[in-house]
């Protein structure tokens, strides 16, 4: 779904069935930079520093900074001070958020996070970069129909069509945070549309949106099949 990506540099009033994503450029200028890496607490800066090479450690700093600076817009606190704990399953989740509720997601120079008081979300991002030929055929990753819809593809739009369904699919096992509980042959999101299917079966919690940041890179977010209307921003 093509949408335009208004740049904001602050947040706009959250409805409570409304969801917000904000894309996030991962290079960004020095004071920005600076700025939200300043925000970062202990662990993060101690996970920045396992990472190999400036440009990957930058990224990392700018897309939790930024993460934290618009959860800390949204509640009216210091992005600095505000805490984080993991789910049963590793999901972050923010202590004391008052009913707000984020998944981010960065994929080389870029990050998209999602924030909403709807429920859980999960959102997704990938670089469109070629894919190997054996991923695209995987029966573990992908369902029949998904497979049949990526293999009749084009061999220039195989790839694109394949991070189209890994980005909905991805998308969906964040918002429920349970990780791949299932074999990811049985959930059925396809290229296009809201629905998602488990073993044939709709799955009538969630629906989907797809999203494009940026030509060079597509997304996905899951949102609850109750959420009045998705809004999306550029930020920094």
């Amino acid at each position: 779904m093509r949408r335009a990506w208004p740049h904001r540099s602050d947040v706009p009033p959250l409805a409570g069935r409304e969801v917000h994503v904000w894309s996030v450029d991962l290079l960004p200028d020095g004071v920005r930079g600076a700025r939200w890496g300043g925000h970062l607490d202990s662990e993060e800066r101690a996970r920045m520093e396992r990472f190999h090479g400036t440009r990957r450690r930058r990224g990392f700093a700018a897309a939790h900074g930024a993460l934290r600076e618009l959860l800390g817009a949204y509640l009216a606190r210091d992005p600095s001070r505000l805490v984080f704990r993991a789910g049963s399953h590793g999901k972050p989740l923010l202590a004391g958020g008052d009913g707000l509720h984020f998944n981010l997601s960065h994929s080389g120079d870029r990050a998209l996070v999602a924030v909403t008081r709807a429920g859980e979300v999960g959102v997704d991002v990938e670089r469109r970069r070629p894919i190997r030929e054996a991923d695209l055929v995987n029966v573990k990753t992908l369902s029949r129909t998904e497979l049949v819809t990526v293999g009749l593809a084009e061999r220039e739009q195989r790839s694109v069509r394949f991070l189209r369904v890994w980005t909905r699919k991805e998308a969906y096992l964040k918002a429920v945070g349970t990780g791949i509980a299932r074999p990811l042959g049985e959930i059925h999101v396809g290229i296009e549309g809201e629905t998602i299917e488990i073993t044939g079966e709709r799955e009538p919690g969630w629906r989907l949106a797809d999203l494009d940041p940026h030509p060079e890179y597509c997304g996905a977010v899951a949102v609850p099949a109750d959420c009045t209307n998705i809004l999306v921003f550029g930020y920094g």
